[in-house]
């Protein structure tokens, strides 16, 4: 590929696809940005690269209707795409967001550098957390289940400032703030904050202030090394992320607006995005349960006895928009995986595009690594791409 197209071998870009060695095997993602914040279930950022690379061109519109913590669209941007995100779930809106700013890393560290000294000068004149005056903790947190008396003191002077703050800056402030919960939390069985009714086994006091200016440094650096690669801040494609449901949302899109759609809709019955989640949920005040209810074929939901039918019509929504949105003769590419304790769903997914009016083009498959998997039992995807006629 040259300059965001694809290479002139090959006189049909999915002949290029086909060579292509989907596994993966020893990669980690190619982008400093996935490690920043913790969201289950995220792409290689190499798999859309590669899509995005070989069937799409230069300034057409990117589609992730299921974006999750915005790879995709990440990706179209670094490769000069515009692109949409949208995810019902807030956090994940958020984590996008902070990572595709049209600001050069430089900038964005003189910018943070200030606040973070603001923000430790504030934390020496704070006083004991008895006797702190900006001592304050949303009442939808958990405070003393999830996190140790002085970690929690120092997140609620942290909250308090970053509530004072407005613009990106409060937005990248949220962010970093919320990447360090899970670091920040009394719980080290990584499932135990996230199932209802636990309760932590321990008390640790970790620091609060030292997490959050290594997640300032690291969002920084990301950006740096993002900057090194383009060579410029400036001029960036406009990306947009949405939160809601990716049926309404598209709704609001005219006809034939995107020139590719690459997303992986959630895997029915594996994950629960919303619950991942559960910490910053709490400090942000979402309504956990009214989110959980949104969320499409999440884990919580396996048990019920229309539970499959549900996800297969949330998806079927989804797809007559996309469809409708996306340009005639482009290509939509859907990355699925399904547990080999579940309904298969590949071949309702397959059927449920096509009666979308999608054709279908390609099928790959491919195998997860063992660390890399979102479930011990799920150890292959699938690569489906369809076209619009």
């Amino acid at each position: 590929m040259e300059n965001g197209h694809p290479t002139t071998r090959y006189s049909d870009p999915l002949e290029r696809l086909r060579e292509l060695d989907w596994d993966y095997a020893g990669d980690q993602s190619d982008s400093r940005f996935s490690s920043l914040h913790f969201y289950p279930g995220r792409l290689i950022s190499q798999i859309p690269a590669a899509l995005i690379g070989s069937l799409s061109k230069t300034g057409d519109w990117v589609l992730d209707p299921y974006c999750g913590s915005g790879t995709t669209v990440l990706e179209a941007q670094r490769l000069g795409r515009p692109a949409v995100g949208i995810d019902v779930n807030p956090v994940a809106t958020l984590i996008g967001r902070a990572k595709s700013l049209p600001v050069s890393g430089s900038r964005l560290r003189e910018v943070l550098s200030v606040h973070l000294q603001r923000i430790l000068s504030e934390r020496l004149s704070s006083g004991s957390r008895q006797s702190a005056r900006c001592y304050r903790i949303p009442e939808s947190v958990q405070g003393t289940k999830w996190y140790h008396p002085e970690t929690l003191f120092e997140l609620s002077l942290l909250w308090g400032y970053i509530e004072s703050c407005s613009g990106i800056v409060k937005h990248v402030l949220e962010f970093c703030f919320s990447s360090i919960l899970v670091s920040a939390c009394n719980e080290t069985r990584h499932w135990g904050y996230i199932c209802d009714n636990t309760q932590p086994l321990s008390t640790r006091y970790q620091s609060a202030y030292a997490l959050f200016e290594v997640a300032i440094e690291e969002l920084c650096n990301a950006y740096e090394e993002r900057d090194r690669r383009l060579k410029t801040a400036q001029n960036l494609p406009r990306v947009k992320f949405e939160c809601g449901d990716a049926a309404h949302k598209l709704r609001e899109y005219p006809a034939e607006q995107f020139g590719l759609v690459v997303c992986s809709p959630p895997y029915f019955g594996v994950i629960d995005y919303v619950k991942a989640q559960r910490l910053t949920m709490e400090w942000f005040g979402h309504d956990l349960q009214g989110f959980r209810q949104l969320e499409t074929g999440a884990r919580s939901k396996r048990h019920r006895l229309k539970a499959f039918d549900e996800y297969i019509s949330d998806v079927r929504t989804v797809f007559v928009e996309v469809t409708r949105t996306l340009r005639s003769g482009a290509y939509c590419c859907v990355i699925l995986g399904q547990s080999t304790k579940r309904r298969e769903t590949v071949p309702e997914l397959v059927k449920t595009l096509t009666d979308a009016g999608l054709e279908m083009k390609l099928q790959l498959g491919r195998h997860v690594a063992v660390r890399r998997r979102q479930q011990p039992h799920i150890g292959d995807e699938t690569l489906l791409i369809f076209k619009k006629p």
